[in-house]
């Protein structure tokens, strides 16, 4: 599996909503240094909903894992958790 199709995977698992679908490419090219940045190139493609950006985020991070070469039985357990629902991080 390609890492644009480990990412694609997780949205389709996850159901992101069918709008967002066609803004989407899948590459190895980077998009963002930074959360600000991230954040702004969302924006531009129209995914504004906290729950969009999550996914999209989460999917960017799983193919940008698998390319640095993470297992695949590491980077695709599944959440424990429903998608709707937020982590909370310790401080």
């Amino acid at each position: 599996m390609s890492d644009g199709e480990y990412a694609r995977s997780y949205l389709e698992l996850y159901d992101l909503a069918a709008k967002h679908w066609k803004k989407l490419r899948f590459s190895s090219e980077s998009l963002a240094l930074e959360e600000s940045q991230w954040l702004t190139h969302l924006q531009s493609l129209g995914i504004l909903t906290s729950i969009a950006r999550r996914l999209v985020s989460e999917a960017a991070l799983l193919g940008g894992a698998m390319e640095k070469g993470v297992s695949e039985s590491n980077a695709t357990k599944k959440r424990a958790i429903a998608p709707h629902q937020s982590l909370k991080v310790a401080s």
